[in-house]
């Protein structure tokens, strides 16, 4: 097989998320990696007289983790995260788009719960802090070509 020509990468990914007010604001800008890990759920089992199992699927699952860089506009992914966390628990719409925003790219778009956010400080390092998230979808998680 020749070499693909339609290679993307994420230099130019967009990341959305619902501030309190329930607007998707853009918040590529303080994010710098994007993490979507589908699973399918399965069972599997095992029958006398044979060596292989057999598996059914039924029901799927996504987490999707996203580092943040720390910073203190109330319109970034900071702000909007920790006031997630400490003023709501409701879940809030994320919408991905990648390589980038244009005709052909890939959108993902569901609804989310915050799992957990975590904020590093180590005193021996001058790059900026990352935060992380880990985000739940409640519900289906929507895949479109734009």
């Amino acid at each position: 097989m020749a070499l693909t020509t339609t290679a993307w990468n994420a230099c130019d990914a967009v990341v959305q998320l619902d501030n309190s007010s329930g607007n998707l604001i853009d918040i590529s800008g303080s994010s710098n990696s994007v993490e979507i890990d589908f699973k399918n759920d399965i069972g599997d089992y095992k029958v006398f007289g044979t060596k292989w199992k057999g598996r059914l699927a039924c029901g799927k699952d996504a987490t999707i983790k996203i580092k943040i860089v720390a910073s203190k506009s109330a319109a970034e992914a900071m702000k909007a995260s920790l006031d997630w966390f400490f003023n709501t628990s409701n879940s809030r719409s994320i919408r991905i788009q990648a390589p980038d925003a244009t005709s052909g790219s890939d959108q993902y778009d569901a609804e989310v719960v915050l799992e957990s956010f975590s904020i590093p400080m180590p005193a021996d390092n001058a790059s900026p802090v990352m935060c992380e998230l880990n985000l739940l979808p409640n519900g289906a998680v929507n895949y479109t070509s734009l």
